[in-house]
């Protein structure tokens, strides 16, 4: 293992900070931080990290829902390959790690695909933009799109 692989694993700071200096890239800053790194959202201070994560979901869409592990990893599936298609679009000459830019990560893809509210929202939308306010409203209309397609296959 590299000296620099061995830095990224034992960082306490910002990940997303150590990886935009390692390819020279500009960081753009994200707000709330639990939106940046794992290491950034131990330390967000924000409104909603201060609630429990249950607590702001159950404010957002009361009614809990079942939703079976097919019908999530078909969301997860569907949320990648849409995630691959937009991080395959250029955003600038030296983008070597897109997803930085975009947001649009694998891991993002789980939390969505594992929040059962979204299933049952009736206001995915505004969901969505609540819990992800970095993400532009395009990628959260298509991702609207996508959990609405998955919701109606009655999975």
């Amino acid at each position: 293992m590299s000296d620099t692989m061995r830095d990224y694993c034992k960082l306490t700071s910002c990940r997303r900070k150590f990886i935009c200096d390692y390819f020279e890239m500009e960081l753009k800053s994200i707000d709330p931080l639990h939106l940046c790194c794992d290491n950034c959202k131990s330390q967000c201070k924000c409104e909603l990290c201060m609630d429990s994560v249950t607590e702001a979901a159950t404010v957002a869409c009361p009614t809990p829902v079942q939703v079976t592990d097919k019908a999530r990893q078909a969301a997860k599936h569907a949320l990648l390959s849409y995630f691959a298609q937009e991080n395959a679009i250029p955003l600038a000459q030296d983008q070597l790690v897109p997803h930085l830019s975009t947001g649009l990560s694998e891991d993002l893809a789980d939390q969505i695909s594992r929040d059962d509210s979204i299933y049952d929202n009736t206001n995915c939308r505004e969901y969505l933009t609540e819990l992800y306010p970095h993400l532009p409203q395009i990628y959260i209309g298509n991702i609207d799109t996508i959990i609405s397609k998955v919701r109606d296959l009655h999975l």
